[in-house]
C-alpha cells in the first residue's frame, strides 16, 4: 500500500510539472488530469475519479453520469462507474487521479 500512494502522489507531482504520465499494474491504469477533458473508451472494467484537490466533474457515457458534481480528496464517490456506449466524455475543472480497471 505504501509503494501505491507513493506512485500516485509521484502522478501527481509529475503532473504538477506539466508532465504527463500514466501508471500500469496489467490490470489498472492511473493518470491525473488537471483542468481538462478525457474520452474514455470501453474496455469492459471500471473507471474511478478521485479528486486531489476540490474539483468538479462532469461524466456522460457513463452508468452513474455526474454534471458538474463537486468532489473531495475526503469523499471519494465518483468510483466503480462504467462506460455503457462506445465512450464515456469526463470533464474537470480541479484535479483528479482517473483510474481504469479491466
Amino acid at each position: 500500500l505504501d509503494h501505491l500512494l507513493s506512485n500516485i502522489f509521484m502522478l501527481e507531482a509529475l503532473a504538477d510539472e506539466g508532465i504527463r504520465h500514466r501508471m500500469y499494474d496489467g490490470t489498472n491504469e492511473a493518470f491525473v488530469l488537471s483542468d481538462g477533458e478525457v474520452t474514455l473508451r470501453k474496455r469492459g472494467g471500471y473507471f474511478g475519479l478521485i479528486a486531489l484537490e476540490d474539483s468538479t466533474v462532469s461524466a456522460s457515457g457513463c452508468k452513474y453520469p455526474l454534471s458538474e458534481a463537486p468532489l473531495k480528496r475526503s469523499l471519494p464517490y465518483a468510483v466503480s462507474n462504467e462506460v455503457t456506449g462506445t465512450e464515456a466524455k469526463i470533464s474537470i475543472k480541479g484535479k483528479v487521479i482517473v483510474i481504469l480497471t479491466k
